[in-house]
């Protein structure tokens, strides 16, 4: 099992690590100081799961604090970055703010909870990965240091439920943890829920619904032809995309979906020479959205990372899939992309126009339209925006809004929806003849059908990954910042906020540091975390940090 600091011993090395970040800060390059003063909050301000809701609009209703009028006086007021001098490592997933504590996951195998002040309440350390994960995610050296490893990384965000008072998140080697949010003792861990060797929790994928968490699993075996330059044998591919949900309270598994059967081997000649073994992929990285209204539960799939038995892809790829939330039985599938098959090592997409690679990375967002008719609706890789019937599947509408970029894909993961707006953000190829061209980072305010583009923000040649986050009519994302001398600065990433109504730029503020995590509105504050292992185009970053920012008093 995983451990916590429970002794007095290590609670005395936990406050000193707090009183070492402080006194760190004053020095570091955002000449930050850890605030003294607590905040009390009155009302439920949180932000309890990635995409903030069951729903995933990446939208708080109940923030009022910052506006447009007043966004680009935001200032800093804590940043915690280190836990016994050490890195935390790259923090990936969106952070989960409770009314009392930050909760984030890391890539070097720790979970962390700091109070609303950044001062480290407690940390977890995962399972120890299985053998051939430990080899792939050991981090490669970065300035001459190799980065620890302490568990099985984690790459993805955790929920909060506020009844039973348990966070729960999972890591790559497919293990669940649920953890007592005050004092992050073990109320239930499950091991190897996803047996296979890659297989895991991959993205933001856990969501809450009513007394049950809602778990997608992916595997990172879209990276299965480069593992033979290592010397390890191994076949592509076999990982099955799966949706299971559990009880928070003890952990029991109510159901489980498989979205594809399991692997067999391919006869030879199979579709295409790599490839040993299939069906395989088809697996859910975004985050799943529940209506407690009709008991549905929604997921979004990636591409077949093998084609079945005889070729072709499976149906539920690159699909929308509506299950029932208390059993998992399929109420409706809706497949956009038939046929995309797609690992790294082959082109994407090749001289055929094959091999696209065009999940749905994007949580299906539950709303309705302007006459009533609830809809969910996911942005896909492919740049299109996807709106169906939530009760038939039926496709309302697919609009194509931007062009494929690159193996990043269009459309990315973590799109929002407020008052009658869709918002939509990912990579924008400006020469669509090509894969290899420029491109731009863009930000898409839609319609609720997605037929409508109300307005748009583009930066030349800027990945746009991570999340949205909207809340009183501000939608903020984070923008790397183009380096000077490159291989020289250190990058830099900037918090951009814009008018939600209009698409003006209200307000920027910059931090060091690569970040492919989304930022969070919560109790008067934007909480940012940092750190990159998981986006090669951005650059590594262990030295991952979180950064609290609040209006000037």
């Amino acid at each position: 099992m995983g451990r916590t600091k429970g002794s007095l011993l290590l609670l005395a090395a936990a406050l000193l690590a707090c009183a070492d970040v402080e006194g760190e800060l004053e020095g570091s390059e955002l000449g930050l100081a850890a605030a003294k003063k607590p905040v009390k909050h009155d009302r439920p301000d949180t932000w309890p799961m990635a995409g903030h809701d069951a729903h995933a609009s990446h939208h708080n209703p109940v923030e009022r604090q910052i506006s447009a009028a007043n966004a680009n006086t935001l200032r800093p007021r804590w940043v915690f970055d280190n836990l016994l001098g050490e890195d935390l490592g790259a923090l990936h997933g969106t952070p989960v703010v409770t009314q009392d504590a930050i909760y984030v996951g890391s890539n070097n195998g720790r979970f962390y909870a700091l109070s609303l002040e950044g001062e480290l309440l407690w940390d977890y350390v995962t399972l120890p990965a299985n053998p051939l994960l430990a080899v792939l995610a050991t981090p490669a050296p970065v300035g001459g240091q190799i980065p620890v490893l302490y568990g099985t990384p984690i790459v993805g965000g955790a929920v909060y439920s506020e009844r039973e008072n348990v966070v729960v998140f999972g890591d790559l080697d497919g293990n669940l943890y649920a953890l007592d949010g005050t004092t992050g003792a073990e109320v239930w861990v499950k091991p190897q829920v996803d047996a296979h060797l890659l297989g895991g929790v991959v993205g933001n994928s856990l969501a809450l619904a009513d007394k049950d968490v809602v778990v997608g699993f992916a595997a990172i075996e879209d990276a299965a032809l480069l593992i033979p330059q290592l010397g390890i044998p191994y076949q592509c591919c076999s990982h099955t995309g799966f949706v299971a949900a559990f009880d928070v309270k003890n952990g029991k598994q109510r159901w489980r979906y498989d979205t594809i059967p399991p692997a067999a081997v391919q006869p030879l000649p199979s579709e295409a020479a790599p490839f040993t073994l299939g069906p395989s992929g088809a697996d859910i990285w975004g985050q799943p959205t529940y209506d407690a209204e009709t008991q549905t539960v929604y997921v979004g799939t990636g591409q077949n990372y093998s084609p079945k038995p005889g070729g072709g892809g499976t149906p539920t790829s690159d699909a929308i899939i509506a299950l029932h939330a208390k059993t998992g039985k399929v109420k409706w599938i809706r497949q956009i992309t038939a046929d995309d098959i797609w690992v790294s090592g082959i082109d994407s997409p090749d001289a055929n126009g094959k091999w696209s690679d065009q999940d749905f990375g994007d949580a299906p967002k539950l709303y309705n339209l302007p006459d009533g008719r609830k809809v969910v609706g996911a942005g896909q890789k492919s740049g299109a925006y996807t709106v169906l019937d939530a009760r038939t599947g039926e496709v309302v509408k697919t609009t194509q809004i931007v062009a494929q970029a690159n193996q990043l894909g269009s459309l990315q993961n973590g799109g929002a929806y407020d008052n009658g707006r869709v918002f939509v953000h990912g990579l924008n190829n400006l020469t669509p003849t090509t894969s290899t061209g420029p491109f731009e980072g863009v930000v898409k305010a839609l319609s609720p059908d997605g037929a409508s583009v109300l307005w748009s923000h583009n930066q030349p040649m800027s990945v746009l990954a991570a999340p949205l986050a909207v809340a009183n009519d501000v939608v903020y994302f984070l923008a790397p910042i183009t380096e000077t001398n490159p291989g020289t600065d250190p990058q830099q990433f900037t918090l951009i906020g814009l008018h939600a109504p209009t698409g003006t730029p209200v307000s920027g503020f910059s931090h060091p540091g690569r970040a492919i995590s989304g930022p969070v509105v919560a109790n008067g504050r934007i909480y940012l975390v940092t750190g990159n292992r998981a986006i090669e185009a951005l650059g590594s970053n262990d030295h991952g940090s979180v950064i609290a920012l609040e209006l000037p008093p």
